[in-house]
């Protein structure tokens, strides 16, 4: 049953690349008319390692336009480094990125053995590359609990779009700190991704055009929390606050902190920022 569901997966998404190239030939983004529904598993590290071992040959599959490709998986100790396979994978990369390299993250998901892989790529081409596919080194995928090379941390960035490709941001908002909650907002602003970004915001804010703003302007942004929350009687308000660099388009950076509120209407709730502010 398991291989009936990826085949069809895949034939649909053969049709929806083939029909949104169609449509979009000539726009300046990738068509995102054809999100799958379909929900990867969110695999650790360790065993994903296992399933895809170096040297190993498998399709990457773009979660929100349903666009995919095929990599090598060339080394990679703490999370997977691959090259695109040929000049038309490296193609179908860069079109996803519009045209240009970025090291903006993106939730993928990778069929193997009648599974689908929930994961995170990013699309720079960086370090050594072998194969000739006109891409200049290597890029990187991650899966749940993957780590980066040099810091040997893991990358909220990366582990995000691992809960979107799995269909799980809701339930990690619904569970996380009010400090978890403040990096899944930035991260998502970090990434421009307004499906992460919404669910850590109350209704009110949602709308706002302070945040619509900030997803559209946004074009880097460095972070750090600076204070831990502050909880206030009975437990359903806090604040947190984060030292933040944001690099807009056409307008000046900001720089400084920012203050957030959190509340829920519950001690069993999940949090939602309310209210954010600099000083």
């Amino acid at each position: 049953m398991m291989k009936k569901m990826i085949k069809t997966l895949m034939i649909c998404c053969i049709l929806m690349t083939l029909f949104g190239a169609e449509l979009k030939a000539h726009a300046s983004e990738p068509p995102t008319h054809f999100p799958l529904i379909q929900n990867g598993d969110p695999v650790p590290w360790k065993k994903a390692e296992q399933l895809l071992p170096r040297g190993s040959i498998f399709t990457v599959i773009d979660k929100e336009t349903g666009f995919y490709f095929k990599v090598q998986r060339r080394a990679g100790s703490s999370h997977a480094d691959v090259q695109p396979l040929s000049y038309g994978d490296t193609a179908v990369l860069k079109h996803l990125y519009n045209g240009k390299w970025s090291w903006r993250r993106r939730a993928i998901l990778i069929p193997v053995n009648d599974q689908l892989i929930a994961a995170s790529m990013h699309g720079m081409p960086h370090g050594r590359g072998s194969l000739p596919n006109g891409f200049p080194g290597h890029f990187c995928i991650h899966f749940q609990g993957s780590r980066t090379h040099k810091k040997e941390n893991m990358d909220p960035s990366h582990q995000l779009m691992v809960y979107k490709a799995a269909g799980k941001l809701e339930e990690y908002a619904a569970n996380a700190s009010p400090e978890q909650l403040i990096v899944m907002f930035l991260a998502g602003l970090k990434q421009q991704d307004k499906a992460i970004v919404q669910h850590t915001l109350s209704s009110e804010l949602q709308s706002s055009a302070m945040i619509r703003d900030y997803l559209l302007e946004i074009h880097a942004l460095h972070y750090e929390l600076v204070k831990k929350e502050t909880r206030y009687p009975p437990f359903v308000k806090t604040s947190v606050a984060a030292k933040v660099k944001m690099h807009r388009s056409d307008k000046p950076d900001i720089r400084g902190t920012l203050y957030f509120t959190l509340k829920r209407s519950s001690i069993t709730s999940g949090w939602k920022i309310t209210k954010i502010s600099q000083k």
